[in-house]
């Protein structure tokens, strides 16, 4: 019976690089924990905006498909007392088409967008979260970029590396001498041999210990081949660092990009919005009583109005999805915690999909 110990003084410090390794592995995995909840934050709030955005809309078409009827239903009153035309009543009667068509397709972005906010969200669209404020983003583009270099993706990928290049010191550990201090104990018996010749066992038992030296002469390969194998996968991952800071500053860079292009058409589009208005109710106030507006100049102003308020809500949303972005992609993308509770989005009811209940 044998009982031996043995405790390690020198492996070549394969277990140290090897814990070492094990950290870097564990900061890389919760960096790209962080990328992934940055993620599916944005989605979930890019499909909330994309439902906001589309029932707004559909709600502007059907004001304007509710405005064109009544328009219809007037010019066929006037048209019994000959002061219309059946073209007035034609033209009405086609642009009441145009925009029921309208409503339609708007039904339709409807359905897709309350579709993807309930795949992200894992719940049903007929109560939309409403758009909670943003952390402020970088004062320019250039700070945007240097916070870049320290996003979750890019942490990940040095972590990885890190990983990578601590494993290339474990395989060139295997090539050093190793140095264990032993330690143990022999129970040694005389055996059965000692019964032919009519003596009992000769029974004793020995306590050694030392310090027990090994150096590797011949290893068939395998240890050179590990070697090779570690350090083609860090040259891989060193590569992945610069790809991965690559793709974040031109995510940064794109989403700035759609940041300030948004910002601009907010502006216009509100501008647009107000004279529109101002317009249309100068349209209808012309045509009223045979004066010098016709029919089409009502219904086009109405058309040019809807058209107005669709971009007006398609740059709201654009603003806020790419500032969304912007922070996502530094890594700074978070909604408010409130005093005493848990971050979470605010849910209000919104209108519901046509052939839905909202109960």
């Amino acid at each position: 019976m044998d009982v031996e110990a043995r405790l390690p003084l020198f492996d070549g410090f394969r277990t140290p690089n090897a814990v070492r390794q094990a950290q870097a592995e564990l900061e890389s995995g919760r960096a790209a924990l962080e990328a992934t909840v940055q993620q599916v934050l944005l989605d979930l709030l890019t499909a909330a905006a994309d439902a906001h955005r589309d029932r707004r809309i559909r709600a502007f078409a059907e004001e304007q498909a509710r405005a064109v009827a009544d328009r219809l239903q007037s010019t066929s009153r006037l048209l019994e007392l000959r002061e219309a035309t059946v073209t007035d009543q034609s033209q009405a009667q086609a642009r009441l088409a145009v925009s029921e068509a309208n409503v339609l397709a708007v039904e339709e972005a409807v359905a897709a967008s309350a579709a993807a906010f309930a795949a992200v969200a894992g719940r049903p669209a007929l109560v939309v979260p409403a758009l909670p404020d943003l952390p402020p983003i970088p004062p320019n583009l250039d700070e945007a970029r240097q916070l870049a270099e320290s996003s979750p993706v890019v942490r990940a990928a040095r972590g990885t590396a890190a990983a990578a290049q601590k494993a290339v010191d474990v395989a060139r550990g295997a090539f050093a001498p190793q140095v264990d201090l032993v330690g143990g104990y022999e129970f040694l018996t005389g055996g059965v041999a000692n019964l032919f010749i009519g003596r009992l066992p000769n029974d004793r038992s020995a306590v050694y210990g030392g310090v027990e030296l090994r150096v590797p002469l011949f290893q068939q390969g395998r240890e050179y081949a590990e070697l090779a194998r570690a350090r083609a996968v860090r040259a891989q991952r060193q590569q992945q660092i610069a790809a991965s800071l690559r793709e974040t500053v031109r995510d940064v860079e794109t989403a700035w990009a759609r940041w300030t292009a948004a910002t601009g058409t907010i502006a216009a589009a509100h501008r647009a919005v107000l004279a529109q208005e101002q317009a249309a109710q100068g349209v209808r106030r012309e045509a009223v009583g045979g004066g010098s507006r016709t029919l089409i100049d009502v219904l086009d102003a109405d058309n040019e109005l809807l058209a107005a308020r669709a971009a007006m809500e398609r740059a709201v949303r654009n603003e806020y999805v790419a500032r969304a972005t912007v922070l996502a992609a530094t890594g700074r993308l978070a909604l408010k915690r409130p005093a005493g509770g848990s971050a979470r989005l605010d849910t209000v009811p919104a209108a519901p999909i046509r052939g839905q209940s909202s109960n």
